[in-house]
This record gives C-alpha cells, sequence and structure tokens, in this order.
C-alpha cells in the first residue's frame, strides 16, 4: 500500500527544514501553548522515549537505529534545544532495550508513556516488534512514528486505521518489483527458489514475490516457508536443486538467513544471484559468514549521492563506526524519522498530543530518505534500492547505478 495520498490542508512544503539540520548548525524549532505530560515541566526537557531491539535477534539493526536517533537529537540539543514559549529546552530520549521481545517491546512502550511521560515515541524495527509498540500509541494516544517497517505491513494489522502512529518505509510492492527488475539485469533460467518466514512482512512479501515474478516472467519453482526459528532448510534447498532454481529470494530475521547462507553453500545451491531481505540489510551478514556472503543481493534504503540532503554530514557522523553501507542505510532512515518527530514538536500549536500529531499530519519536507509527507493511511513509501556485498561491503547495483549487479553469486561458488 502506498502512502502517498496529497492532502489539500498539508502545510506549503519547507524546503529547507532538514538543510538546517547539519553537524554545528544552528537550528531553532518553535512550540507555544499549555504542554501537557513531560512537557509541563517548564524547566526540563522534552522527552521522547523508543524501545530498541538492541540485543538479541535484531541487536545489530537496533544499535544502528539509536545512531540515527541520537544523531538527531544531540544535533538539535547543540544547536539549543526546542523554543518552548519563549524557553529553550533540550530534548531528552529515553532507550530501553526489548531484546526483540515483541511483548517486552509492547512493555516497555507502555513504561514509556506512563512511568517516563514522554512527549511522542520513535519506533523500533520489524513488524513484530513494531505492532505492539503501534498498539500501545494508539491505547494512550501519544503520536509515534516509525520506520525500518514496510508501510504494507505497518497498515495490514489494524482494519480500522490509526490516529496516532505514523511510518516512513518502503512499500513491499516496491521491494518485490524491485528484485526482479535487479534479476533482469543478468543471465539466467528465470527460475526461483523462494524462501519466506512466517512474520507479518514474510507473509505479506510472500504473495508479492509470487506476483512480481509472473509479471516480470519469471518461474518460482520452489515455494519455501516456515516459522521463525527454522534451522534446517536442507530439504528445501535440495528440492530447489532438483528443480534447477538458479536465483535465490528470501525474507527471514538475521540468524536464520545466516544459517540458510551457511546450508546453500554446504549442500552446493550455486544459484546465479541470491537476494536476501531483512537478514542481509545490516554489516553482521558479513561478519557472520565471511566470504560466503560475497554476491549477496540485499535491500538498500539510502546511497549517498552528490547533492543529496545531508550527504557529507552523514558520512562524517557515521563513516567510521558504520564501515558499510548497508549499516548506514538503516541508521540514516532513522536520523529521517527522528527528524520529522522533532520537527512536528516545534511546529506544533502546543506540546499536547494532539497538536503534535496535527503537526506531523500537516508536514511535508525533505529528508535523507526522500520527500516525507505522509498520506491519508498514514505512510509515505521512501525508495527500495538492491545492493550487492562485495569485499566486506555493500554498493548499490539497482535501480540507476553505475556498478553493476555482478553475477554468479560468488560466494555459494
Amino acid at each position: 500500500m502506498r502512502g502517498t495520498t496529497s492532502r489539500t490542508t498539508r502545510r506549503t512544503t519547507r524546503q529547507a527544514s532538514l538543510v538546517a539540520l547539519t553537524l554545528g548548525a544552528a537550528m531553532t524549532l518553535a512550540s507555544c501553548g499549555d504542554p501537557a505530560g513531560s512537557a509541563a515541566d517548564s524547566d526540563g526537557p522534552i522527552v521522547i522515549g523508543t524501545s530498541l531491539s538492541m540485543t538479541g535477534a535484531f541487536g545489530g539493526i537496533g544499535q544502528l537505529q539509536k545512531a540515527g536517533y541520537d544523531l538527531a537529537v544531540q544535533t538539535l540539543n547543540d544547536a539549543g534545544g526546542v523554543d518552548v514559549d519563549g524557553t529553550k529546552r533540550e530534548v531528552e530520549l529515553v532507550v530501553k532495550d526489548n531484546q526483540s521481545d515483541p511483548n517486552l517491546a509492547g512493555q516497555q512502550a507502555r513504561e514509556l508513556v506512563l512511568k517516563d511521560e514522554v512527549t511522542a515515541l520513535l519506533g523500533p524495527c520489524t513488524p513484530p516488534i513494531t505492532i505492539p509498540v503501534v498498539q500501545v500509541a494508539e491505547a494512550q494516544k501519544v503520536p509515534m512514528i516509525t520506520t525500518c517497517n514496510p508501510t504494507g505491513a505497518f497498515t495490514s494489522f489494524s482494519e480500522t486505521g490509526v490516529k496516532y502512529s505514523w511510518d516512513m518505509f518502503f512499500s513491499e510492492e516496491d521491494q518485490a518489483a524491485t528484485v526482479y527488475g535487479a534479476f533482469d539485469e543478468i543471465e539466467s533460467n528465470k527460475k526461483v527458489a523462494l524462501f519466506t518466514d512466517t512474520e507479518p512482512d514474510g507473509v505479506i512479501e510472500r504473495k508479492l514475490y509470487q506476483k512480481a515474478a509472473e509479471a516480470a516472467g519469471y518461474d518460482v519453482v520452489g515455494d519455501y516457508t516456515f516459522s521463525v526459528g527454522t534451522t534446517d532448510f536442507s530439504s528445501f534447498i535440495e528440492d530447489a536443486k532438483d528443480k534447477g532454481a538458479q536465483l535465490v529470494v528470501s525474507q527471514m530475521i538475521p540468524p536464520d538467513g545466516i544459517a540458510l547462507w551457511k546450508q546453500m553453500k554446504a549442500l552446493q545451491l550455486e544459484p546465479v544471484a541470491a537476494f536476501s531481505a531483512k537478514a542481509a540489510t545490516a554489516g553482521t551478514w558479513w561478519e557472520a559468514l565471511g566470504d560466503t556472503a560475497e554476491g549477496t543481493l540485499t535491500e538498500g534504503f539510502w546511497a549517498p549521492s552528490e547533492g543529496g540532503v545531508m550527504t557529507d554530514e552523514i558520512e562524517k557522523a557515521f563513516g567510521a563506526s558504520m564501515p558499510t553501507l548497508p549499516d548506514r542505510g538503516i541508521a540514516v532512515a532513522s536520523l529521517s524519522a527522528a527528524y520529522v518527530l522533532l520537527q512536528a514538536i516545534g511546529e506544533a500549536e502546543d506540546a499536547s498530543s494532539d497538536a503534535i500529531n496535527d503537526a506531523i499530519e500537516a508536514i511535508d519536507i525533505e529528508t535523507p530518505i526522500g520527500q516525507v509527507a505522509f498520506g491519508d493511511d498514514h505512510t509515505v513509501a521512501t525508495d527500495y534500492l538492491v545492493l550487492q556485498w562485495a569485499d566486506g561491503d555493500a554498493a548499490q547495483v539497482f535501480p540507476a547505478s553505475d556498478t553493476p549487479v555482478s553475477a554468479p553469486a560468488a560466494g555459494l561458488r
């Protein structure tokens, strides 16, 4: 589902807003009125909170999200903080580790609202962890912006829609179509082995991968679905070999995806190209697999570009600590989400939940991962890129890249 519906009531585009959010730049956000919740303390900070997967299956991703959120808050505070009714106030980010546990994520979100009295929330990554937080935001009527969560999965869990939760990430339709667009760049027999787990985005994406394959002239000869935590893929791999699959598409959590790649290598499934969504989107992929990861295709959410918003500042902030492009992409998506929330807090008529939520609804600004103007379904679909791992890093190979897709997938040979 695409979240790009325009609004007649949307404010004029704030073209220069994010450009002001650079390291060392002076930026002031304005807010007035009678704040509610933690904002009621006129001398204290504006408190926002997040429950992130700092450890567990998504630990590598949660650390990257925190870095992005931290940079947005730090930069704002270095510039003097938020101007609330004539008083400069810092923003405080409260981070809790949900250990990649959905139940704990929901519990921590409630604690953030009820005990820490946060003014707003920033979301975690992946639908299973995000959905419990969305449910808390809706029940407690606290605005939340999330990223690292595909838009279709965000909207599908609630038939009645959401009011206080907002998602800025790629659409699953774009994801499926883009993967086969990358496959079009190489020679193959167009036979696909599809591996998807039973997480919400895996369930949604499985059907879309099938549909996009048919539309692009590919044949899914092996369709394998399994529960999260599966460790033995040998029967699927042997079946894919018997059916002559030269292409692999997978949608899995990192530990399971790593296990699949190791078993494909051991059982000599040697695809021309192999794509891994979610599992291969951070530097932990190469750390776990080494040369076996060589040639893996994966998803990307940001790539540096000449003249891009904050490209130089992002490279300066994250280049040393995040040597791989996939890592920086997740951090940049999170930086962008945090900036949108902070901008909305500053533009709200007051610091109440409803006022901030109205400001989020009206916002229309440029961010490093694209223009953000939420649609009626509370989502905005950002760009989806295909990256390829090589020599310990990944580069954009599709669409519109000077680096071609490399085939065959050398690490599985």
